[in-house]
């Protein structure tokens, strides 16, 4: 998995997170829109999960270009606003920083080494 990908995993999760929450306090299906549409909050989850299994296996355009329909469904309904949005992949950017080098491994063009110990 290229660490695009994994941006792209943190990124959905934040958004799962953010839907959940909005659906806590106002419910799934509150919206004035058909249940199963393809902007209802249960829908916008659904392609969460479905982008998250299928992330490494597309292109970065294809994930990135749904993960922005993803937010801009959920700002233009009020889920939440672009400030949220930008904040949130924010926090994913820096997670993402913490834990990117142990990736390097899935990476044959990396110069990756273990350190086990002893001298020289």
């Amino acid at each position: 998995m290229y660490s695009q990908h994994v941006f792209g995993l943190e990124i959905l999760h934040r958004l799962t997170e953010i839907i959940d929450r909005w659906a806590g306090e106002h419910g799934l299906d509150s919206l004035s829109v058909p249940v199963g549409s393809d902007s209802s909050p249960r829908t916008l989850l659904s392609i969460c999960d479905r982008l998250a299994n299928k992330a490494d296996e597309w292109p970065n355009e294809k994930l990135f270009m749904r993960i922005g329909y993803v937010q801009g469904v959920m700002v233009a309904h009020k889920i939440c606003s672009l400030g949220e949005i930008r904040k949130a992949i924010q926090e994913a950017k820096a997670d993402h920083k913490d834990y990117i080098d142990l990736l390097d491994h899935n990476d044959p063009d990396s110069p990756f080494y273990f350190e086990i110990g002893g001298e020289g």
